[in-house]
């Protein structure tokens, strides 16, 4: 129904911390969620997205695919 924005405004400003725009916080957390090995699908289905092209902008940034390259 939308009221997330509201919530985290809510509680940001209950802690008395600085406004964080509920986008921002939606791409760190599926950002941190990928980085830690949950499945592609599932932080689509948790974040709402409904295509792979806008998801990918997030994979990118959480570095999987590059994940373990210099090791080698």
């Amino acid at each position: 129904s939308g009221k997330q924005a509201q919530v985290l405004q809510n509680f940001c400003a209950s802690k008395g911390l600085p406004e964080i725009k509920f986008h921002t916080f939606r791409a760190c957390f599926a950002t941190h969620l990928l980085s830690a090995g949950v499945e592609e699908l599932k932080v689509m289905k948790i974040g709402g997205w409904k295509d792979r092209e806008t998801m990918m902008i997030y994979i990118r940034r959480a570095g999987i695919d590059e994940a373990g390259a210099t090791e080698k």
